[in-house]
């Protein structure tokens, strides 16, 4: 109800060509994109997730922006990684929820250990405690800094096992 109708006979004539324009534009960025066929922060991220001793042995939350990109982080991990994976956005099924609590909440009724990483959306950032956690990792900033915070609130619970928790940031 905040758009309004108008009729076409209301816009200047040059406005069609300025719209085409702005679709050439578009379809040339478009093309640019697919030419390209390396992800600098995946591999980066993958890298990380290799290397560093913290992240080979710990749980991990990995937080992202949206479920297109989640998705595309679990598919795009190497078979060791994906194998201790599960993706978790709006669109999952509550069955994938309950794999989520059973493997990453402490209170888990059925705690369980299928998985060490947890890729998921703001969808997970308030009302389920992740706390057989300590690390959590943002793959895209917020662009609120409350959602940051929300973010190790899942892991950062008063009956927490862990002394120190870590949040990783990836630019």
């Amino acid at each position: 109800k905040k758009a309004e109708p108008h009729k076409s006979s209301e816009f200047k004539e040059e406005f069609i060509l300025k719209l085409k324009n702005d679709l050439k534009i578009l379809k040339e960025i478009q093309q640019m994109w697919e030419e390209v066929k390396r992800d600098p922060k995946i591999d980066k991220l993958i890298k990380t997730l290799q290397s560093t001793d913290l992240l080979k042995k710990n749980k991990i939350i990995l937080f992202t922006e949206s479920k297109e990109t989640a998705e595309y982080l679990g598919a795009n991990l190497p078979k060791k990684l994906a194998s201790e994976t599960i993706v978790f956005s709006g669109g999952s099924s509550s069955s994938t929820r309950d794999k989520v609590i059973e493997n990453f909440d402490a209170k888990a009724k059925k705690p369980k250990n299928e998985y060490r990483i947890l890729i998921t959306t703001d969808v997970l950032s308030q009302g389920v405690n992740l706390h057989q956690s300590n690390v959590v990792m943002n793959y895209d900033i917020p662009w609120n800094p409350t959602r940051m915070m929300q973010r190790v609130g899942r892991v950062n619970r008063v009956d927490t096992k862990f002394n120190k928790l870590y949040t990783f940031n990836f630019f």
